[in-house]
């Protein structure tokens, strides 16, 4: 069968949809997913009221136009691309990129799992589509990107930090106050983040003021400021997929491995965030045992990340530790790399040597518990060190 053969496959007649009777099909749950993902009031309303209230508000010009200007340029194009066809089946990329609109229910996805954009959904969409829109979806896209990049590279920081990652970009040059007003566009249950006063703080920290701890644990080097390339693989991928030692890393997963891509971008992503965390590459070989465990009882046993030989271990922890203290850019660092800050030994033991709490460098904002070593560092449990400040 020839590639257009293939694809004209995918494609079939239009089935008519009409959105009503799509979200009439909906589960309570499914609604109320919808409802939130638009940001609609939902509470107390039954599921006949919900309905009626999702139907008349999605099909605004506004509220489509407000949520479509958060999406990313990629999600964006897959949309546009299905206003081009009719009923169609989707590649699994395709897929993801399409997901928030399914979620939305500007997409009908039917049980065989083909795919349609209603009628009413496509004029709307048409009406909204102009210059200004599209202007507005860039810069608020890119505001979301880099507050990915901030909630791992930095959590907390003097608002001009995250405002000289914004206006990195070209075209994106506009002033302070511009980029504040901007900032406040965000609906507030996609922003990550609040600005207080001259700060740009993570939510996820704000709890007892924990932030302020996290400001004392940082060590005193000047805030690092993300090139667009590395903003938008931390987007994209959490990791920083283009650091040298980390495509190492995934080429040896890959070819030694033998790990599917996205099997493989899933393990440096993991290796990053419990680099990030504070943790070593110990760490990050318990977690490979917990995985392959839970992977194994859920019936997927060759999805595991095994090593045949001592040698392929060995070679895979080299690999790890290159990536901890040259690829990854902490925030209990100020997103400065370990080898950057000549604190190397710190990521040890290289080869296996047990780790202990001594060897963290930091600890993840969102994850430290009274019995945890504490995020300054001390080595001491936080419920006995910052913990008892609070």
């Amino acid at each position: 069968m020839t590639t257009e053969s293939k694809t004209n496959a995918k494609n079939q007649p239009s089935r008519q949809p009409v959105l009503l009777d799509y979200l009439k099909a909906y589960s309570k749950d499914e609604l109320v997913r919808a409802a939130s993902q638009l940001c609609i009031a939902h509470s107390k309303l039954t599921k006949d009221a919900l309905i009626d209230k999702l139907y008349h508000t999605m099909l605004q010009p506004e509220t489509l136009a407000n949520r479509f200007s958060l999406m990313p340029n990629e999600s964006i194009k897959a949309f546009e691309a299905a206003l081009e066809k009719e009923c169609f089946i989707t590649t699994p990329k395709e897929a993801e990129l399409l997901m928030p609109f399914i979620m939305m229910g500007y997409i009908v996805n039917y049980s065989d799992n083909a795919m349609e954009v209603p009628q009413e959904v496509r004029d709307v969409y048409n009406t909204v589509n102009t210059p200004e829109f599209q202007a507005k979806r860039q810069k608020l896209s890119w505001l979301l990107d880099c507050e990915e990049a901030f909630s791992i590279l930095h959590v907390v920081a003097p608002v001009e930090v995250f405002y000289n990652m914004y206006i990195q970009k070209r075209g994106f040059k506009i002033s302070l106050e511009e980029f504040r007003a901007l900032f406040d566009e965000l609906p507030a249950n996609f922003n990550q983040c609040v600005i207080r006063g001259e700060r740009i703080i993570l939510k996820d920290v704000l709890q007892d003021n924990f932030y302020l701890k996290l400001e004392e644990s940082q060590k005193k080097f000047d805030f690092y400021i993300p090139t667009p390339k590395e903003i938008t693989a931390l987007a994209e991928s959490r990791y920083l997929r283009d650091e040298p030692a980390y495509k190492a890393l995934y080429k040896f997963l890959r070819e030694e491995l033998k790990q599917q891509a996205t099997y493989a971008h899933l393990w440096c992503y993991e290796a990053y965030n419990i680099f990030n965390g504070g943790e070593t590459v110990t760490k990050l070989l318990e977690a490979i045992k917990q995985k392959n465990a839970g992977l194994v009882e859920a019936g997927h046993p060759e999805k595991q990340l095994l090593f045949a030989e001592q040698e392929l271990e060995n070679r895979f922890k080299a690999l790890a530790v290159k990536a901890c203290e040259e690829g990854t850019r902490l925030y209990c660092l100020r997103g400065h790399t370990l080898a950057e800050c000549d604190l190397r030994l710190l990521a040890q033991p290289a080869q296996g040597a047990q780790g202990n709490g001594n060897d963290r460098v930091g600890a993840k904002a969102k994850k430290v518990y009274p019995n945890d070593p504490c995020p300054c560092g001390s080595g001491k449990k936080y419920k006995k060190c910052c913990g008892k400040k609070k």
